[in-house]
């Protein structure tokens, strides 16, 4: 007796189902991409600015359209101003963890066990790095 009968072996056999296809937008500044509409969530894209390399994301416009005309507006209203959301933003992180004296604590690292060290708001901002931005 075969352990699957005829009826279900068509199951088994049948046509997968097709690969869905990257949705694409090409923007003057980069091309963005959703490399599996089904189970991403964002267009991605890299660009360089002032400070560096930068991975972006869109948020899409809607479940169904495949566009993200929203967040390349806000996207476009950011980039010539890049510079200075990069200042402010890191301003902004030097100031919520400063102390009173002006100084902030960092951690140590995770792969040795040094410990922290205490270091200006300057050298802070020094420090960090906007790598990653998501436009909504």
């Amino acid at each position: 007796m075969p352990i699957f009968s005829h009826k279900f072996s068509g199951l088994f056999l049948g046509k997968r189902k097709a690969k869905p296809q990257p949705l694409v937008i090409e923007d003057e500044l980069e091309t963005f991409t959703m490399k599996n509409p089904e189970t991403d969530k964002y267009f991605s894209g890299e660009i360089d600015l002032p400070f560096g390399k930068v991975d972006i994301m869109l948020e899409p416009d809607g479940t169904e359209t495949g566009t993200a005309q929203k967040a390349l507006q806000h996207f476009h209203s950011f980039v010539p101003n890049a510079a200075d959301w990069d200042a402010r933003i890191k301003q902004s992180a030097a100031d919520e963890f400063a102390e009173k004296d002006g100084t902030i604590e960092t951690w140590g690292s995770c792969e040795s066990d040094s410990e922290g060290e205490t270091i200006s708001k300057e050298a802070f901002m020094r420090r960090i790095a906007m790598n990653f931005i998501c436009f909504y």
